[in-house]
């Protein structure tokens, strides 16, 4: 399993999208639009924990489809316990 530093939000989003060798269009993976994922990965929107969980699907997903074998959770994309909301 292939772990990722402890990083704020947009890294960690990052750091994943990275990983996988993917564009950020094809991360959003028509779950959420383009713009909302750069909002995201640029820190200028707060990862909710329910959107932390659609990106934690989408991240397993493609890692699955490229045979990298990772187990991402919500918890793992959120910096901040106040986030858990």
């Amino acid at each position: 399993m292939i772990l990722v530093n402890y990083l704020g939000q947009k890294n960690r989003i990052k750091e994943y999208r990275r990983m996988l060798g993917i564009t950020q269009l094809e991360m959003a993976d028509g779950r959420m639009s383009k713009s909302h994922f750069q909002a995201l990965e640029s820190n200028k929107k707060r990862l909710t924990f329910k959107k932390a969980i659609v990106l934690a699907d989408i991240i397993n997903d493609l890692a699955e489809k490229k045979g990298i074998d990772i187990s991402i959770k919500a918890a793992d994309l959120i910096t901040d316990a106040k986030e858990l909301d």
